[in-house]
């Protein structure tokens, strides 16, 4: 008579075989967010194979990123030691970052938590290699305004953010979200020449900057492509482009591309270098950003 005890060990529990169990996971995963984040707990096998879709893209806020220094510092911090636990969880942090390719810091909270993070890991020991697009959202860039000329021993300003941002991290794209609330940009202002010197080792490829206040747009040197989503009935009928002044050397001609709902608008070219080049259009419409979607 066989045995009906449930805990018996002579039953054989069911099981699919991996590539069936694969295609039904892969099925669900593709369309489930929620679902693929249980899925990744059920084993080692499966966390290898879904993780890089799972931290592909990143955003972070004051909500998820308090505690995220102290995570790196805790990983980092005994790297001489030959602990098989401790070099498992520094290549398991390292496997995380090479997955990353879209990232979003939201705020002044996120981007200091994220730079001190980066503070405590050796260089060029790893870096987020496959990182190709960088959003950075309006509570970020009023960090920016700040007047932090000079690096602050006690901690991470807006200066010593980008700096690290700029050492870590090669986007090709970059996204901005409002780079100043009003019209009153100049080179010397700190959001720009901070959002410059982080640049400053970058190849972007694009530059997008949304709800861009005002009539002046902030050219970039050495950005080949740069997309201006301008407000709705901001500023005169004309665009002044404007440049920085101390520059006198540039590279490739930058394509400009200044989206705004409204026409009539023309364009003046005064505030840009005389060696700058560059080929302007204004569009009432124009494709989605290759990086958050948005027009």
């Amino acid at each position: 008579m066989p045995d009906l005890n449930p805990h018996s060990h002579s039953l054989i529990s069911p099981a699919l075989p991996d590539d069936l169990l694969f295609e039904i996971l892969d099925s669900i995963c593709k369309n489930d967010f929620n679902f693929l984040k249980t899925a990744v707990l059920i084993d080692t096998q499966v966390y290898q194979r879904y993780a890089p879709r799972l931290y592909k893209h990143i955003r972070l806020d004051w909500r998820n990123s308090c505690n995220l220094a102290s995570h790196a510092e805790a990983i980092f911090e005994n790297r001489a030691s030959l602990d098989i636990t401790q070099r498992k969880r520094e290549e398991r942090f390292k496997e995380f970052c090479r997955n990353v390719t879209h990232l979003t810091l939201t705020d002044q909270e996120s981007g200091v938590a994220f730079a001190k993070s980066l503070s405590t890991i050796p260089v060029p020991a790893w870096h987020f290699l496959n990182l190709d697009y960088l959003t950075l959202g309006d509570d970020f860039m009023r960090f920016l305004q700040r007047f932090d000329y000079k690096y602050n021993s006690e901690g991470v300003n807006s200066r010593k953010m980008v700096k690290l941002l700029g050492k870590h991290l090669h986007p090709a794209h970059l996204c901005i979200d409002t780079l100043r609330e009003f019209d009153k940009k100049d080179s010397k202002s700190p959001e720009v020449w901070k959002l410059r010197m982080m640049l400053e080792d970058w190849r972007l490829k694009f530059i997008t900057f949304y709800n861009d206040t005002g009539s002046t747009r902030v050219i970039l040197e050495n950005v080949a492509n740069q997309r201006f989503f301008v407000e709705s009935g901001e500023g005169s009928s004309t665009f002044a482009l404007m440049g920085n002044p101390m520059v006198y050397e540039y590279g490739r001609q930058a394509m400009i591309e200044i989206l705004s709902s409204s026409a009539g608008h023309t364009v003046s070219r005064g505030g840009l270098p005389s060696r700058m080049s560059t080929c302007v259009k204004l569009k009432q419409e124009g494709s989605a950003c290759v990086c958050c979607g948005k027009r």
